[in-house]
């Protein structure tokens, strides 16, 4: 017999939010410190998930001591909201302060069409004039010009974008290797020079290619759901302890289609089917970095996307402040699915749609039965 109770349980248990929860601590080992001056200024300003086209974000709630906090939310130049948190309480000597933010976060479509993707020469420049080489990407015009003619001799004659782009990634493969071990986002010609970088790094260079070839493409650092992996980082006086989750950066990237406007993720380290050979990272096609990316295929949230801004040279200069303050900085960091049967509220719509779809089986079912010819099992 068909088991309807099991179809009804999997169609309202499958995991369609996410909560995450952040904790942020600092622990003051100098002298007073006040809320405009850093790093506990660090502290009160704080980077949240965003909306966008594949995520829907709620950021649904901000203590500070375990006290709902007054905040406002701003954004940065490059889209990325944040939250600014209001607070005159000062933090004397031998004292901490926390603060907690939770979020719950839903996944919308990822579906991404290859189908009818055009020449490069089909970008429309006001779109390409917004990813220039600054920020993150400014480079001496003597790197630019060897960026420029090692491109010339992995790309060629070919004009369609994504068959460049699948060049790229070819030249990535074989080129560039993985670094364990990394604690911050290194300089980017570093990175090209050693022929080496974690997932970040690696993308940042990926966006330099795109973007000497006139095609848009930025970086977006994200959290991706990974159940049953906690791990604790220890930096000088910074903590960082992860649980069911783990922090990335890929590449998102323009490609002209009929449909108009349509970005894709390109992920240079975390992909299905990725094999590692001397620490390069291999795929079985070029095309999985972006269709079997880690942003297309699993739970995984986009947190900064970083279009014109230095992130590289902002993330070192808070890092170096931490570090030369008396302070410690601990950090907890966990996402969890919420599901359908115990922690999203049904509506009386989706249960009529749940029972009409049972109904509508089990007269399907009776008239299989009603045809069977006589001595024919009577369950399927």
């Amino acid at each position: 017999m068909v088991n309807w109770l099991l179809i009804y349980m999997l169609l309202i248990s499958t995991p369609i939010i996410y909560q995450y929860n952040i904790t942020v601590k600092i622990v003051n080992n100098e002298e007073i410190m006040l809320p405009n001056s850093p790093p506990y200024e660090f502290l009160l300003n704080q980077n949240i998930f965003p909306n966008s086209t594949y995520q829907q974000s709620y950021l649904n709630e901000v203590t500070i001591n375990g006290i709902p906090a007054h905040f406002e939310t701003h954004m940065d130049v490059d889209g990325n909201p944040y939250i600014k948190i209001l607070t005159d309480l000062p933090l004397k000597k031998g004292e901490f302060i926390t603060v907690s933010m939770i979020f719950t976060i839903q996944m919308k479509g990822r579906n991404f069409d290859f189908s009818n993707i055009g020449k490069i020469s089909e970008i429309p420049r006001e779109i390409s004039e917004r990813y220039p080489l600054i920020g993150a990407w400014e480079i001496e015009e003597s790197k630019r010009e060897e960026i420029i003619n090692l491109l010339n001799s992995i790309v060629g004659d070919e004009d369609n974008a994504l068959l460049i782009i699948l060049k790229i990634l070819k030249w990535f493969e074989d080129n560039m290797k993985y670094s364990f071990g990394l604690f911050a986002p290194q300089d980017l010609w570093y990175t090209y020079s050693t022929r080496s970088g974690d997932c970040d790094d690696l993308a940042n260079l990926f966006v330099l290619f795109c973007r000497c070839l006139h095609i848009p493409a930025y970086t977006v650092i994200g959290a991706i759901y990974m159940p049953g992996v906690s791990s604790s980082e220890q930096y000088e006086n910074m903590i960082f302890n992860l649980n069911n989750v783990a922090w990335h950066g890929w590449a998102m990237v323009y490609l002209p289609t009929r449909y108009g406007e349509c970005w894709y993720p390109v992920d240079l380290t975390f992909f299905r089917g990725a094999y590692f050979e001397d620490l390069h990272i291999k795929s079985l096609n070029p095309i999985d970095h972006i269709i079997y990316s880690g942003f297309a295929i699993y739970p995984t949230f986009e947190y900064l996307s970083i279009k014109t801004q230095n992130y590289i040279v902002e993330a070192s200069n808070v890092r170096e402040i931490i570090k030369n303050s008396n302070i410690s900085w601990i950090e907890y960091h966990h996402m969890k699915p919420l599901y359908n049967t115990s922690n999203i509220y049904i509506s009386i719509h989706d249960f009529i749609v749940i029972a009409l779809f049972i109904i509508l089986a089990l007269l399907i079912l009776h008239k299989i039965r009603s045809e069977l010819p006589r001595g024919a099992p009577s369950s399927i």
